[in-house]
């Protein structure tokens, strides 16, 4: 382990090098901005290790079970998807969404299906009886999008390819891709 206690070391020279540079900054509102976003990042942070300490002095679990526990906190997941940690996949992530919200597409007469991933794209297919009401449409395009958007805030965005009900497959598909939503 010496090459990563060296790494570290080499971190926390930089970090104070870094913090003596803001320090001696000139623009005294600029040095304050950067002031104020490190005690962010630092407490954001600092409130994600003592919520990791605190759940694991109280599980009953070890290993990959404490993991998950872990991927149920908001403020952990969110620390894990901002560092590329999330211990479950985003296509697992994304197919879990569209397993809690199925029964609410169903009572509407439509299917909700995950193509894939591509480039951070999820891509979906909404199925069902085309009634022509477009308040239908978008309020299941919200629908799945929000529960996505929870579920896989790391996805670049997602496209949602609308196709009509078997039987009356002769129009053209309709995509809808949503804007990226991101909680930062």
């Amino acid at each position: 382990m010496p090459a990563d206690r060296a790494e570290h070391q080499w971190g926390a020279t930089r970090l104070k090098t870094l913090l003596q540079e803001v320090e001696a900054c000139s623009d005294p509102a600029l040095r304050d901005m950067v002031e104020e976003l490190i005690r962010a990042i630092l407490d954001l942070h600092g409130d994600g290790l003592a919520r990791l300490l605190t759940l694991t002095q109280r599980a009953q679990h070890t290993g990959p079970a404490l993991v998950e526990m872990f991927t149920h906190d908001e403020l952990l997941t969110f620390l894990f998807m901002l560092h590329g940690l999330h211990p479950v996949a985003v296509q697992t992530r994304v197919e879990q969404a569209l397993v809690e919200i199925r029964p609410d597409i169903a009572a509407r007469g439509y299917a909700v299906e995950m193509v894939g991933i591509e480039n951070g794209i999820a891509k979906l297919h909404l199925v069902g009886h085309d009634h022509g009401c477009s308040a239908t449409a978008t309020a299941l395009v919200t629908t799945i999008e929000d529960a996505i958007n929870k579920a896989a805030p790391d996805l670049d965005g997602m496209q949602i390819e609308s196709l009509p009900d078997p039987a009356q497959r002769t129009s053209k598909p309709v995509k809808f891709i949503p804007r990226r939503q991101r909680t930062q």
